[in-house]
C-alpha cells in the first residue's frame, strides 16, 4: 500500500498557489469532465485527474480502483496538467492537492461503511493510512518514546513538526472527506471546492470531520483507531497494515502484536490530537474569519485589476 503522505517526502511546505487559483482550476477540469465524449462520472474524473501522477497505479488500483487514463489523455490535449499545492486561506498553510483529491476519491468510491465503527479502503486513502505510517514512526523511535501517547501528542499534526501525519496531513484528510461527502449530497466536485474554501467551509472543517466520521466521540473515535491499525476482517485494510507497517515501512511488528495494553496509548494520542484539534478550531474561528476575509480581499482585487 500507498500511505496518504505524497510519496518519498514527509509533510513539510512547498510553493504553491492561492486557494482561488486552485477553485478556478477544479472548475475548469470539472468542465471538461462533463464534455468529456467518454464515459465517467464528471466528479470522479477530475479526482482521478488530480491525483493520477502521484497516486496512480500499482498498490492505489488495488485500493480504490485505477484512473481513467483516457479522460487523462483528453484533459491534457485540452492544456490542463496536475495542480500540486494550493494556499488555504484559513489557516495559510500550503496543501497538497494530489493527496486531497486521492483521499476524496477514496471516500467517494468506498463511503463510510454502515456500521460507522469499522474501516475499509476510503479510510486507508485518508487518515486511516497516515495512522498507520505514523505507527511505523513510532516504532522506529519506540526507544526514545517508548509511550505512544507522548509520541502521537508530540508528532501528530503539530505545526512546525516534520511528521508522516503532520498538519497539512490532517487538514487533508479532513478536507477530502468533507468534498467526498459533498459530491455524495449531491454538490459538483467544482462547488464543493468553492463551498470549502471560498464559502467559509473550512471555519468548521474539523469538528465537521470529527462528528462526520468519527461521530464526534472520544470511543468511537479510539475504536476506529484500533480497527484502522489491527482489524483482520477487510482485505484491503489487512493488506494496507501489512504493505505500511512491514513491507515499506520495515516494522516486523504488526499493531495487532503489541496488544490492547501496549497498542491503546497510542490509540488515545489519537484521539487526544483530534479533540486539540476541533478544540483549537472554535478558539482560533475569529483568526480564521479573519485570514479568509484577507484572501478574499486579495481575491477580489486582483479580479478588479485583470
Amino acid at each position: 500500500m500507498v500511505s496518504g503522505i505524497d510519496p518519498g517526502q514527509s509533510s513539510v511546505n512547498q510553493p504553491s498557489g492561492p486557494a482561488d487559483g486552485f477553485i478556478d482550476y477544479v472548475q475548469r477540469l470539472y468542465d471538461h469532465a462533463v464534455a468529456y465524449p467518454g464515459e465517467g462520472d464528471p466528479n470522479q474524473l477530475v479526482m482521478e485527474y488530480i491525483r493520477h501522477e502521484a497516486y496512480g497505479g500499482g498498490d492505489w488500483d488495488f485500493l480504490i480502483g485505477s484512473y481513467n487514463s483516457e479522460f487523462v489523455d483528453y484533459a491534457d490535449g485540452k492544456g490542463m496538467s496536475v495542480m500540486t499545492d494550493f494556499t488555504d486561506p484559513y489557516t495559510a498553510y500550503e496543501l497538497g492537492a494530489e493527496h486531497l483529491m486521492a483521499s476524496a476519491n477514496g471516500h467517494y468510491v468506498s463511503w463510510m461503511p454502515s456500521n460507522p465503527r469499522s474501516v475499509n479502503a476510503g479510510d486507508v486513502a485518508g487518515w486511516g493510512g497516515d495512522l498507520l505510517t505514523l505507527y511505523v514512526d513510532w516504532r522506529r523511535a519506540s526507544d526514545q518514546y517508548p509511550d505512544g501517547r507522548t509520541f502521537v501528542q508530540l508528532k501528530m499534526a503539530k505545526v512546525g513538526v516534520a511528521s508522516s501525519f503532520g498538519y497539512n496531513d490532517l487538514i487533508e484528510d479532513a478536507d477530502a472527506w468533507l468534498l467526498a461527502k459533498a459530491v455524495r449530497d449531491g454538490r459538483t466536485i467544482a462547488q464543493a471546492v468553492r463551498d470549502l474554501y471560498n464559502g467559509g467551509g473550512g471555519l468548521t472543517r474539523f469538528s465537521r470531520y470529527w462528528s462526520g466520521r468519527f461521530s464526534g466521540n472520544a470511543e468511537d473515535a479510539k475504536f476506529l483507531a484500533h480497527n484502522i491499525l489491527t482489524a483482520a476482517d477487510d482485505a484491503k485494510v489487512i493488506a494496507a497494515q501489512v504493505g505500511l507497517v512491514t513491507v515499506r515501512g520495515g516494522i516486523k511488528t504488526l499493531p495487532a502484536m503489541l496488544g490492547y495494553d501496549g497498542l491503546e496509548p497510542f490509540e488515545q494520542g489519537f484521539v487526544d490530537v483530534m479533540l486539540a484539534r476541533t478544540g483549537t478550531e472554535r478558539r482560533l474561528r475569529a483568526t480564521y474569519e479573519a485570514n479568509h476575509e484577507k484572501y478574499l480581499k486579495a481575491a477580489r482585487s486582483r479580479a478588479a485589476r485583470e
